[in-house]
């Protein structure tokens, strides 16, 4: 879909991933960016600028997640959701092993919003905290030996994480896209993502520059989601070239409701 043509429903726009998204927003030529709702509960972590001066196309609502008729309300005339919600590090979850996840809980309401909208289409940030069905089992030692620390160190962000993937991947009515990235960084050379599952040939490395990320999912709302289907995608820096250099790679992406290839899942 022609990027100049979409609304979109932009959550987690204060973090670091939303920030970055919006950057890159920004930066492009006003005749091709598409219109972002950027849907905050503190909107003022935005860039002050923003928030004095916004742009034509870029529209900021405070709002909460549990408010189900605002979300709906300020959800009118999107063609796409875009969730970077995430959990950040809290040390007394930590310590006190708490596994609550009121983040994907609240995404019914999105969901709710979604429906009543006419909105068809969401991409949502996750980790490989959410398994795809059978991957554990092709995933080399390595890889399922670095997905064991982070249930280990930050219980309740692996708990979330999981519970998005999982929450969002349930919604067999909706086109959904869950991408799952590993350990994210700012700065850094802009490189090529690779997408696909972790089996024995996966290429990706356990670090993913964030405007490599965005300028990916941008691309993703661009192309659309082909017949209309479901897709999972770990994405991730990393392919080793030389033995010892490192590039950007990409992770588990699926699609539909029938197998294709053991990547694909097309509806």
């Amino acid at each position: 879909m022609v990027l100049s043509k979409q609304n979109i429903f932009v959550l987690g726009a204060t973090g670091e991933c939303g920030l970055t998204f919006l950057h890159h927003i920004l930066s492009l030529p006003p005749t091709t960016a598409p219109r972002l709702t950027l849907y905050a509960r503190s909107p003022s972590k935005l860039p002050a600028p923003l928030l004095t001066t916004p742009p034509p196309n870029i529209k900021i609502i405070r709002g909460s997640l549990t408010d189900i008729p605002h979300l709906t309300t300020s959800m009118a005339s999107c063609t796409t959701v875009v969730s970077f919600l995430g959990a950040p590090p809290n040390f007394p979850n930590i310590f006190m092993r708490d596994k609550r996840t009121p983040i994907a809980d609240a995404l019914a309401g999105v969901f709710e919003a979604m429906r009543k909208n006419g909105v068809k289409r969401i991409l949502a940030l996750s980790t490989p905290a959410f398994a795809v069905p059978g991957e554990r089992e092709a995933m080399g030692w390595g890889w399922w030996l670095w997905s064991c620390i982070p249930p280990l160190i930050v219980p309740q962000g692996s708990a979330e994480m999981k519970a998005i993937g999982e929450t969002v991947s349930k919604q067999a009515d909706l086109e959904w896209t869950v991408f799952r990235v590993p350990q994210l960084l700012n700065g850094g050379e802009e490189k090529g993502i690779k997408a696909g599952f972790l089996g024995p040939k996966y290429e990706g490395w356990i670090w993913l520059g964030r405007v490599s990320l965005v300028r990916w999912v941008l691309g993703e709302i661009e192309k659309g989601n082909g017949s209309g289907g479901h897709r999972w995608c770990r994405i991730e820096r990393g392919k080793r070239a030389g033995g010892n250099k490192l590039g950007e790679g990409g992770g588990n992406v699926s699609r539909g409701k029938g197998v294709r290839k053991g990547i694909e899942k097309r509806g």
